[in-house]
């Protein structure tokens, strides 16, 4: 089991023993107490699943080992609890099962956003622990700029209205036609990972995404001003997924910029970051077909 995984591994663990699974039992408990308001028979049943994920969550995190080698059983460990109550909390938050009042649709928010944010990261550890096995394939394939652009543009709309700061896109129109080559799974990955990383130091600052085409790449840029992120975590993210890696870096930043910066070089890419003042900026050059 890599040093690096397991240390970071650790950092999450901790974050999940002491806040967030207390948090999400104490809204799951304060729902089925009907204090909130009352709860019809599907929601009861659905509650009292999600009451169970997270007990199994937390006897997961906090004692039960797992087997780092084996990424399956990793994988089963955490997200098999984590999409259950992700599942069971979106469904009634949708009102499949009945009306909800706001105080319980703020309880069931809480327990549907720290789960997927915790699911989140984890996958990111996952693949942080693939990739640093070697056993993480990069097939290169032709990829539709306009298609990536679009979903990213869609997140960072979406993190902008989460996060309460500004967002504005400006893609050059002659984009339209680029086709990339590249992995089209792992480069949205990698894009949406710079994505959240500008977006969790933004204070009430303008994040803009700039997309123009280069001599045969083309250049994404995110630059966040109103950002001030770590500022060892931009000096070296070469180094992030690697045994010199700074463990004192929050450990979501770490799996973010470590992750991206390594998947962008296997296609062949460029990331570069920097940071003046308050303004942070990644830029990314992809090659073109």
């Amino acid at each position: 089991m890599c040093g690096l995984i397991q240390t970071l591994w650790d950092q999450m663990r901790a974050e999940l023993r002491v806040d967030v699974v207390p948090q999400m039992g104490d809204a799951c408990r304060a729902l089925l107490s009907s204090t909130l308001g009352p709860l019809t028979e599907n929601q009861r049943e659905d509650l009292e699943s999600v009451e169970r994920s997270t007990v199994k969550l937390s006897r997961r995190v906090n004692g039960e080992s797992i087997n780092w080698a084996d990424y399956s059983e990793a994988a089963h460990a955490l997200r098999g609890p984590l999409n259950s109550t992700i599942g069971f909390s979106r469904l009634m938050l949708k009102g499949v099962d009945g009306p909800i009042t706001s105080t319980q649709g703020e309880a069931l928010e809480t327990i549907y956003k720290a789960s997927r944010r915790m699911l989140a990261l984890f996958n990111l550890l996952l693949d942080a622990l693939i990739l640093k096995n070697q056993d993480m394939g990069f097939e290169i394939e032709s990829v539709s700029a306009t298609e990536v652009l679009d979903e990213l543009i869609s997140l960072g709309q979406t993190l902008a209205r989460n996060r309460n700061f500004a967002f504005d896109a400006r893609v050059n129109p002659s984009i339209s036609a680029v086709k990339l080559q590249s992995n089209n799974k792992r480069l949205r990955q990698a894009l949406a990972a710079l994505l959240a990383l500008s977006g969790k130091y933004m204070g009430d600052g303008v994040l803009t995404l700039r997309a123009w085409t280069g001599e045969a790449t083309l250049l994404i840029q995110l630059e966040s001003q109103g950002c001030r992120p770590p500022a060892k975590l931009l000096s070296v993210p070469s180094t992030l997924l690697t045994d010199e890696a700074d463990c004192s870096i929050p450990y979501d930043a770490h799996l973010r910029l470590g992750l991206a910066w390594h998947i962008l070089n296997e296609m062949g890419a460029r990331l570069e970051a920097e940071q003046t003042d308050e303004t942070c900026v990644f830029t990314v050059a992809l090659p073109i077909s």
